[in-house]
């Protein structure tokens, strides 16, 4: 199960080769996934929307923890393997905490969340440096907006002040 970021999922990835599930976080579950050296099993590997993927990563980390297995080597995420026969506790941990998983339903890796058009005019030098950021790193637009407000979710949530320019 990996739990993504950004629009706050978490989703389930089972290994094809091995009887075990990760679980963790991700923007983007279908890539990491992908990007995974296992084989992974997509029909039986899930994702579900949460509005704190980390508090809910630890929670689920915590309620399937004697099922951890210990990684076979050293790699990203490999610490987030659980044995298969935790499956049951997940579900039922998800369906048991509506304030963490307030939309229970596991939806397959593929499935995109529904956008919506957000229409604001920004003065032009603001956006020229955002476009050209984003160009620098590599991401579209939105993806930079939802990395700017995330960090901004954190600063918040950690009680630091808003840094906002006024010139």
């Amino acid at each position: 199960m990996i739990l993504a970021t950004s629009s706050g999922l978490q989703a389930g990835v089972v290994d094809a080769d091995m009887d075990r599930i990760k679980i963790g976080r991700s923007q983007y579950p279908m890539s990491r996934a992908r990007g995974l050296p296992e084989r992974i099993d997509y029909d039986r590997s899930f994702q579900v929307l949460v509005p704190d993927a980390l508090a809910a990563e630890k929670a689920l980390h915590r309620e399937v923890g004697k099922y951890w297995i210990a990684p076979p080597g050293k790699s990203d995420g490999a610490t987030e393997w659980f044995d298969s026969r935790g499956f049951v506790l997940i579900t039922s941990f998800i369906e048991r905490n509506p304030a963490l998983f307030p939309d229970p339903r596991m939806m397959s890796l593929d499935q995109k969340l529904e956008t919506i058009p957000m229409q604001f005019k920004m003065p032009s030098p603001f956006a020229r440096r955002f476009k050209m950021e984003a160009a620098r790193r590599g991401m579209k637009m939105n993806e930079l907006l939802e990395a700017c407000f995330e960090l901004y979710e954190q600063q918040r949530d950690a009680g630091l002040p808003a840094n906002r320019s006024t010139g």
